[in-house]
């Protein structure tokens, strides 16, 4: 086909329609009458298609709510303020605690021999149970140098208790001040208010023969008025102090060293009953705390447990609609780095990781 400038197809296209209404004039038609006549017609369908359409629409319209231009929602996430709905994020974390505690007890059951679950708190008793172990060992000694030895009475459960107490007042408290300082803990990492010794109670909880807890111990002692072997010298040397009083009186060679030795005897009482400025607990607790843990460790060859929370927490969600009520969510979760040292491999870690569970979003009922 040839190609034509855009000039010679313009002066075509006259042409073309001057020769179409050349031959229209010549029949007699008027072409320009024509042609409006069917814009009109095509004019007067569109406004009648136009009337139905809004005649329709006032009729929906009649039906719904006017809406204002500030109407329905974005789609937008927004990042609040934290501490909202501490309760529900607490509870929604200790299920996340359960979980993980579940985890680390199915894991270590799989380990032949039992464990010592150790805290923080059962560390530091440890040391200061052998120190005051030596200060007893030591009054002992002057006791049987003036008095002779003697061996120890095995008293009952009932009477070491009511032995104790006639020692120092403030055993009495004993229960209720250990309960608060395994509760008395600074919070990690969010506003969940779950002592990190939760989690190593839990794990205790799923098989309490295999997994040794000190912290448990040291309530069974409390509560049923159970003495360990440092609490029986401790009564032993008390029974003996007539003794020395005694023999003060008849022999007045020993009146000083017997007047020495009870007045050292008084001293590590003294101490024993006196409260911790740090823990708000006398140090016999401690002390007791650090035998039990000491007796635990011997007995499971000396294989030790123990955990860190590095975080625990969750999240509260709100979700709005237009349509319907708002909504809250809540959601907890906790991270745990755990290691098991076998004390007769020179301390060797032979396990260590990290646990990690989470609950998804719950619904919080608001009606």
């Amino acid at each position: 086909m040839r190609n034509l400038s855009v000039g010679a197809l313009t002066l075509s296209v006259a042409a073309v329609l001057t020769g179409s209404l050349a031959a229209r004039a010549a029949d007699g038609a008027d072409p320009v009458q024509a042609e409006t006549d069917r814009l009109n017609r095509e004019t007067a369908r569109t406004v009648a298609r136009t009337n139905f359409l809004n005649a329709q629409a006032a009729l929906h319209k009649a039906e719904l709510p006017d809406l204002p231009e500030s109407a329905g929602k974005a789609g937008t996430l927004t990042v609040e303020e934290a501490g909202r709905d501490k309760f529900h994020v607490t509870a929604r974390t200790a299920e996340a605690f359960e979980t993980a505690a579940g985890r680390l007890a199915t894991m270590l059951d799989k380990r032949s021999g039992s464990v010592t679950l150790l805290t923080d708190a059962d560390r530091a008793s440890i040391p200061a149970f052998w120190t005051q172990r030596v200060a007893l060992s030591r009054v002992r000694k002057e006791f049987e140098a003036l008095l002779g030895p003697q061996a120890p009475p095995a008293p009952q459960p009932e009477a070491a208790a009511a032995a104790l107490m006639q020692i120092g007042p403030v055993l009495s408290f004993f229960q209720q001040l250990s309960r608060i300082a395994k509760t008395d803990k600074g919070l990690s990492f969010t506003d969940a208010e779950i002592p990190d010794d939760f989690l190593l109670e839990l794990v205790a909880s799923k098989n309490s023969s295999k997994f040794l807890y000190p912290a448990a111990g040291l309530d069974s002692v409390l509560i049923n008025g159970h003495s360990t072997d440092f609490m029986k010298e401790i009564l032993h040397l008390e029974a003996r102090v007539p003794e020395l009083t005694k023999l003060a009186g008849t022999d007045p060679t020993k009146k000083v060293p017997a007047a020495a030795a009870e007045a050292k005897f008084d001293a590590l009482v003294t101490s024993l009953m006196t409260a911790d400025a740090a823990t708000k607990l006398p140090l016999m607790v401690t002390v007791i705390r650090g035998e039990l843990a000491s007796t635990y460790l011997t007995a499971t060859n000396r294989v030790a447990f123990s955990v860190r929370v590095a975080a625990k927490g969750g999240a509260s969600l709100k979700t709005s609609n237009w349509w319907r009520n708002d909504r809250l969510f809540a959601s907890g979760g906790v991270s745990v780095l755990y290691r098991l040292v076998d004390g007769n491999q020179g301390g060797q870690i032979v396990m260590a990781g990290v646990v990690n569970a989470e609950t998804p979003f719950v619904q919080v009922p608001l009606d």
